[in-house]
């Protein structure tokens, strides 16, 4: 019977250390993206991931357009015609 305390003891203490360690790989995770983006190495923003979707960011708009071949600040949006606008 001791034995098998012993054994379970053993097991238990082997998952909280598991379980700590996953904690800690995950706070330090956090901490990584939190100071990324504090100093501004990470940037989450919407326009650079329109532009990951083949999309336009319209600045007057602030919005992800499919209806723009580019934009730019002297004509704003150059529209696409019909047949070449991205699905």
């Amino acid at each position: 019977m001791k034995k098998l305390i012993n054994l379970l003891i053993k097991v238990l203490k082997g998952i909280l250390i598991a379980f700590a360690a996953m904690i800690v790989f995950i706070l330090g995770l956090w901490a990584i993206v939190w100071i990324g983006d504090i100093t501004g190495l990470i940037v989450f923003d919407e326009s650079s991931s329109c532009a990951d979707d083949g999309k336009v960011w319209d600045e007057d708009r602030q919005e992800c357009r499919d209806d723009c071949w580019t934009w730019n600040e002297r004509e704003g949006c150059v529209p696409l015609s019909e047949g070449w606008r991205r699905k």
